[in-house]
């Protein structure tokens, strides 16, 4: 190897690495790193402090158990309103079997 060609492999290390550093790839691709790192963090980070959580989900926590008390409330007062009619007629069908057999009218 002559020193020409050893001057010439230098020159094209040098030539490639500024073309690596001077590409608009290369600053879009740190950039891009470095703000998916950003977002990676900042997403730990809220969910360590607690900051995904709603401010205010314990009023919804609240509203929706309220309305499941309510619908089973009220479902209870169906049943038992459904209970009352058959027992009372449960009771009525007792009090006319135990009652005599009605005259045949002919």
């Amino acid at each position: 190897m002559s020193q020409g060609e050893i001057i010439l492999e230098e020159k094209e290390d040098n030539v490639s690495s500024t073309q690596i550093k001077d590409a608009p790839g290369f600053w879009k691709g740190i950039w891009r790193q470095i703000c998916t790192a950003a977002e990676y963090l900042e997403e730990h980070l809220a969910d360590i402090f607690g900051l995904n959580d709603s401010k205010y989900q314990w009023a919804v926590d609240e509203h929706f158990r309220l309305k499941e008390e309510e619908e089973y409330k009220r479902k209870l007062a169906e049943a038992y309103k459904e209970g009352c009619e058959s027992q009372q007629d449960n009771e009525l069908s007792e009090l006319e079997a135990q009652l005599p057999s009605k005259p045949n009218a002919t």
